[in-house]
């Protein structure tokens, strides 16, 4: 139980921090695209 428990928490740790970077790059690939 806890073992599992602990991958979810290290599961939330890495995506979450992943979601806004992503969102950041598509948000930067379509400025770009207006510049070229």
């Amino acid at each position: 139980m806890s073992s599992s428990l602990e991958m979810d928490f290290f599961h939330v740790i890495v995506v979450l921090p992943i979601l806004p970077i992503i969102y950041f790059l598509k948000r930067l690939y379509r400025i770009a695209e207006k510049f070229l």
